[in-house]
């Protein structure tokens, strides 16, 4: 694996833990203030935490796609030498 594809591998993987972090941020504050919100206001952390959910499932998604492509074309190297 190249240095520009390390360091793109790298960078899927901070935002994923970034992302994840801001997730259990969401997660916490919910459930720290459900006995004192109104419903309203619970659904909108809500929906805001499973639209982050979804985009961190996007950049998991990416992170595998981007490691497959370059295991198909470390394959395909290691078949043409």
């Amino acid at each position: 694996m190249n240095q520009e594809n390390r360091l793109h591998g790298l960078d899927l993987l901070e935002r994923y833990a970034r992302q994840q972090d801001h997730i259990d941020c969401l997660l916490r504050q919910i459930e720290e203030c459900k006995d004192r919100l109104e419903s309203q206001e619970l659904w909108s952390m809500l929906s805001l935490c499973l639209t982050e959910n979804k985009q961190n499932q996007i950049t998991v998604c990416k992170a595998f796609r981007f490691l497959l492509e370059l295991e198909d074309d470390d394959n395909q190297a290691a078949g043409s030498d």
